[in-house]
């Protein structure tokens, strides 16, 4: 290759790039730096409470985890949300420490507030559970933030 079409080349090949670079500072500018959100932890300390047996303590823990965590839905078309997320917004979430979504249950499940969740309190408070919509369950989760 002769000189001068080394120099022709050099000249020509920033001005390819420039475009090409500029494009993608742009893209990943959208897509990356322009998203911020903040988090408020409310917190709380775990309400003390007591269990009249076993079977009431292991029906209102399962009720618990069936609320903040529910098993994913099977891919039939009743589950696996495919929203696209754009982050180019600033927003703030309020996310519930593990002891004030704790105290919540307790206070849904002792409906006598007397301290000790009895084995017919645990079942009403996971049959309540389980008749959730799916509306409310998705609040749920939101509610965690996790």
């Amino acid at each position: 290759m002769p000189n001068s079409e080394k120099i022709i080349l050099m000249k020509m090949s920033p001005n390819i790039i420039r475009p090409i670079l500029l494009a993608g500072a742009m893209a990943s500018a959208l897509l990356v730096g322009c998203s911020t959100t903040s988090y408020t932890y409310q917190d709380a300390p775990q309400t003390p409470v007591k269990f009249e047996s076993l079977q009431a303590e292991q029906t209102f823990y399962d009720a618990v985890l069936a609320k903040y965590y529910p098993a994913p839905k099977s891919p039939d078309g009743k589950g696996f949300d495919s929203d696209l997320y754009l982050p180019l917004s600033i927003e703030h979430d309020v996310r519930k420490t593990s002891h004030v979504l704790f105290n919540e249950a307790v206070a849904a499940a002792d409906t006598n507030h007397d301290g000790v969740i009895t084995e017919a309190e645990a079942k009403t408070y996971a049959a309540a559970i389980a008749a959730r919509t799916d509306k409310q369950i998705e609040d749920d989760q939101d509610s965690t933030g996790w």
